[in-house]
């Protein structure tokens, strides 16, 4: 019966403390930010067929901008969760990274998806404070 007991409180003890679990990190691109071949602002819709969601464009950015709007991104701080990640809903206004292959990824602010040959291969656990977030989504594409 103690054993039992102890094994319970240990049990308990322990998933308390790894249920909120997080690390600051750095962002981690789906591939190398030389190959980003535009980054736009779209609303995240139902998936179509092969798990491939269907996207509202609200904006893109200029060519012009991209650079400067990574270097803001990567000034974002940045939290890794150690749990179950967060995931993409419907109506959720994300940033699609595409790159020059045809991949993209969704960002938001925590959650994120990963497409290859239009397919889901996989999500984040990477999460940023949602008003900064949207502060830098803002300010690049005069979306509130």
């Amino acid at each position: 019966m103690r054993n039992k007991l102890f094994f319970f409180i240990f049990a308990l003890i322990l998933m308390i403390f790894t249920t909120g679990c997080e690390q600051k990190v750095e962002y981690k691109f789906l591939q190398n930010i030389e190959n980003i071949e535009k980054i736009e602002v779209v609303i995240f819709g139902e998936s179509k067929s092969s798990l491939q969601p269907e996207l509202t464009i609200k904006n893109e950015l200029s060519d012009e901008s991209i650079s400067e709007f990574l270097k803001d991104f990567s000034d974002l701080e940045c939290y890794k969760y150690l749990t179950d990640p967060g995931r993409l809903s419907i109506g959720d206004t994300v940033l699609k990274i595409s790159y020059s292959n045809g991949e993209y990824e969704l960002i938001n602010e925590d959650a994120q998806g990963r497409f290859k040959n239009n397919k889901y291969i996989g999500i984040g656990k990477y999460y940023f404070d949602d008003k900064l977030f949207y502060e830098l989504l803002s300010k690049y594409t005069n979306i509130k």
